[in-house]
């Protein structure tokens, strides 16, 4: 299988080069200066990204690249539109103009973040008339507070918004999409929350980290192999229309920030690495120019019930990658 990505220096993007060496899977990227994103508001620029996919001939193209900068979005709303949504419109066009599906990359900022856990109440009045198999029915419906695909989008900041109109041209433009998003992403590469981790920690003997946002810590590696069953799936049933939309891919479980530093860390003092104290705090209490989701915890049974797609616990990839940026850091020194 051929696949063209959009992004040379994404976590995702790396990560989908790796499994080319590996999973009989030809990968094709083009990035800053030859592709940038945020100057397909030109019709020529378009036009040549179309002529680029057409001559490597992929079966799938993959928008992986983005405007990231959470907190600069909020300075730089123009800029953050022009790649996120008018830039991921026009790759999903071009791969629509050849045919093609398109497999864009989203993230959990296009929710509010404040979703909440039903809770049971057997005394409502309103289950007065209900027999047990009928409130057993209620009681397993019951939302665990995680998202789902279908469930209102609200982003309270620059980034997920132009993210969510990112999604929604990406979908109107080609007929053949499908919309991943993931969250609270990390790997050896790039900048990210376990890398900077411990690059603090190697520098200061005690952190506050906070303590009252959750997500699934997801490794970029998984969400390629994640990327790549999708990507297989679509190639091989072209008119299965079950398999595009709008799906959640995470790792399984959920933590806190917190509770992420402290597996980081565990898994530095098993490595030799630094293990500064870790103290809890608010959101309130470490203040950025841009909101984050409380609630960052993405429902994924969908994914593993079309394509058949689970990724692994969030802590199961936590030790080795550790091991590999404390590695890079020796180097580094060296």
């Amino acid at each position: 299988m051929k696949v063209f990505v959009t992004g040379e220096n994404g976590q995702v993007v790396k990560a989908l080069i790796k499994l080319a060496d590996q999973d009989s899977l030809d990968v094709y990227t083009a990035g800053r200066p030859w592709l940038d994103l945020s100057e397909l508001a030109d019709d020529d620029k378009c036009e040549h990204l179309r002529l680029m996919i057409e001559d490597i001939g992929p079966d799938v193209v993959i928008n992986a690249a983005a405007y990231t900068n959470v907190d600069k979005a909020e300075e730089e709303g123009d800029m953050a539109a022009a790649v996120n949504t008018t830039g991921a419109g026009a790759v999903a066009m071009a791969a629509a103009k050849l045919n093609l599906p398109i497999i864009q990359i989203s993230t959990d900022y296009v929710f509010a973040g404040d979703k909440t856990a039903d809770i049971y109440d057997p005394e409502n009045p309103e289950y007065a008339d209900y027999d047990a198999e009928d409130l057993a029915d209620i009681r397993a419906n019951l939302s665990d507070g995680t998202y789902v695909e279908t469930d209102a989008t609200h982003p309270q900041g620059v980034y997920g918004q132009t993210k969510l109109e990112g999604e929604k041209l990406a979908a109107y433009v080609n007929p053949k999409h499908v919309i991943l998003r993931t969250a609270w992403v990390y790997s050896e590469t790039g900048n990210n929350f376990l890398k900077t981790m411990l690059r603090v920690g190697a520098a200061r003997g005690e952190l506050g980290v906070v303590n009252d946002q959750f997500g699934a810590p997801t490794h970029a590696d998984a969400i390629a192999q994640g990327i790549v069953k999708v990507a297989r799936n679509i190639v091989e049933q072209p008119d299965n229309t079950e398999l595009y939309g709008v799906f959640h891919m995470t790792c399984r479980g959920y933590t806190s920030w917190h509770g992420f530093a402290e597996a980081i860390f565990k898994a530095s003092e098993l490595a030799g690495g630094p293990t500064p104290k870790l103290n809890s705090i608010t959101t309130e209490e470490y203040p950025l120019p841009a909101p984050r989701p409380a609630n960052s915890r993405l429902d994924c049974s969908k994914i593993a019930r079309v394509h058949n797609v689970e990724l692994p616990q969030w802590q199961d990839m936590v030790m080795k990658t550790v091991v590999k940026v404390l590695g890079q850091t020796q180097e580094d020194k060296n």
